[in-house]
């Protein structure tokens, strides 16, 4: 993809997607948060090529590095500027970190149930193994 954004490593890609996952958890943040139920996805930008490729970090079934175009095919994204106060390094460093960490189904489906539920009550119904992040 190429495209003439002043895109830089460390921005924020929130997405829309047209998928069920996406659905489900756009309707739990509806119900706790609807001033936030039109993002259901994130990513982080890697890196940018020469030729304007915008590649991406994001958590799929495996924490995956993919080019901008596929983080929300058939639905939208928003880009945001890596805030002043993050180190954008070390976030990509962070992220590059998670690339092959297990992100089950269960993860996802146990995200969209917490969010429409009270916050003292934890509802996990995830893989161990799919949760925990390399911190190293």
């Amino acid at each position: 993809m190429t495209t003439n954004l002043d895109l830089k490593p460390g921005d924020a890609v929130f997405a829309h997607t047209k998928n069920a996952y996406g659905f489900l958890i756009r309707f739990g943040q509806a119900i706790r948060w609807w001033t936030y139920r039109s993002w259901n996805h994130m990513a982080i930008v890697d890196s940018v090529d020469a030729d304007g490729t915008i590649w991406v970090i994001q958590m799929a079934r495996r924490c995956e590095k993919v080019k901008i175009q596929d983080v929300a095919p058939g639905g939208h994204i928003k880009v945001i500027p890596c805030p002043a106060n993050v180190n954008s390094a070390e976030a990509i460093s962070y992220a590059r970190r998670q690339l092959g960490t297990k992100y089950g189904v269960m993860t996802i489906v146990s995200i969209a149930i917490n969010i429409m539920l009270p916050s003292f009550f934890r509802f996990d119904i995830r893989d161990r193994k799919s949760t925990r992040l390399n911190s190293s």
